[in-house]
């Protein structure tokens, strides 16, 4: 009996039977490895989303605290800017006061040296607020910022500085000029339009 059981054992049948089930175990358990590893994959790939997600979460966060800071400097350095708080006066001036347009303030060649200062603190005002639109535009300042703190200021500067606006771009052949600036008052007015 014993050579029965070792002829069937050599037998190239038993050893095909042994050989298919070797094959099958090793099927079920790369089959079973290779779900494991889907699942350790999607597992990395969730993660690797949150963590990506956190990521820009906080990206955009220190986008918006560093958009803050570099607003509340410009807010806090233009406070005590003698020159900013002179031109608005000059504007007022030259559009309340009768006798005077305020487009007498578009900087000539060797013209009215006693309007020299106005012009030059005019100037320094309007570009001044170009280059604030320019830098909401651009996302470098908070436009929310700005407004509760300039909007009055931007407002008033606007209308009160159209003619000389106009006569800067006549004078330079651009109708280009300061025009961040009147776009982003002009916007202003048109969304505060809207919500009323």
């Amino acid at each position: 009996m014993k050579e029965a059981i070792a002829g069937m054992l050599n037998s190239p049948g038993f050893n095909s039977i042994v050989l298919l089930l070797a094959v099958w175990v090793a099927y079920r358990q790369l089959r079973s490895a290779k779900e494991g590893i889907q699942a350790h994959l999607a597992g990395v790939e969730r993660t690797m989303a949150h963590s990506q997600q956190l990521a820009s979460e906080q990206l955009a966060e220190s986008r918006l605290i560093a958009k803050r800071k570099e607003t509340a400097t410009l807010l806090m350095n233009s406070r005590g800017d003698k020159q900013l708080q002179r031109a608005v006066k000059v504007i007022e001036t030259y559009y309340n006061t009768p006798g005077h347009n305020v487009r007498e303030l578009a900087p000539e060649v060797d013209k009215d040296h006693e309007l020299y200062s106005d012009r030059c603190d005019v100037v320094y005002l309007m570009n001044h607020f170009e280059n604030v639109a320019i830098c909401i535009e651009r996302e470098i300042y908070c436009r929310d910022m700005i407004i509760d703190a300039w909007r009055t200021n931007m407002v008033e500067v606007r209308r009160n500085s159209t003619a000389l606006i106009d006569a800067l771009r006549a004078r330079h052949n651009n109708p280009n000029v300061l025009i961040k600036f009147t776009g982003f008052v002009d916007a202003l007015l048109v969304e505060e339009a809207a919500r009323q």
